[in-house]
């Protein structure tokens, strides 16, 4: 596959943070260009980069993934994550909560904010790129677009599905924990604000 093109590029191990900012702390970075980040445990659609491509070039500055999730608030507490809906809205919103999973296609004036908050992550959402990435897309007032996955079919690679990340994630709590470490009080008044408008 190198002799098509693909480069691999040796990185420090950045957890659940390393399909991004493995990149980003790279010397092979194009500040110009987008990225797309995908997941290990799945085999992506023959449609699937083309799809967020398109999407990319209609809303160059807006973030898109499959299937984002709407961020369920009430006042100063989070609903449970696994109570959250799958936002039905062809509209990018910064009510959109991401779903790295299915892949995420990522502007570059945001990555360069991205870079400069460092590895602030390890502190708050060690293992939970989705809770990262979303609040960098809030805090910066990035919009997160979601695009329907009618059709397109992502089948899990059955080695992996035992160590699923993000379903351990879940059973136990880890995601929602992380969530309430990374957005702060006054953050979470600010999405209530806008649930509520």
């Amino acid at each position: 596959m190198q002799d098509r093109g693909l480069e691999i590029i040796f990185s420090e191990d950045y957890g659940a943070h390393t399909s991004y900012f493995a990149y980003l702390n790279s010397t092979e970075v194009d500040p110009s260009q987008p990225l797309i980040t995908a997941n290990h445990n799945r085999v992506y659609p023959s449609e699937w980069l083309d799809r967020l491509m398109t999407a990319h070039q209609e809303h160059p500055s807006v973030i898109h993934c499959f299937d984002a999730k709407r961020i369920g608030i009430n006042k100063y507490h989070f609903d449970p994550l696994h109570f959250w809906d799958v936002s039905q809205d062809a509209h990018p919103d910064r009510l959109n909560f991401l779903n790295t999973e299915l892949g995420v296609i990522y502007p570059a004036e945001f990555l360069k904010f991205v870079k400069e908050r460092g590895t602030g992550f390890r502190s708050v959402s060690p293992d939970t790129e989705d809770v990262w990435m979303s609040h960098m897309a809030f805090k910066e007032e990035v919009l997160i677009g979601s695009l329907q996955n009618e059709g397109l079919v992502f089948d899990p690679i059955p080695v992996k599905e035992t160590y699923d990340l993000p379903r351990i994630q879940f059973m136990f709590g880890g995601a929602q924990i992380q969530l309430d470490q990374t957005y702060t009080r006054e953050d979470r008044q600010k999405l209530f604000q806008l649930h509520s408008g």
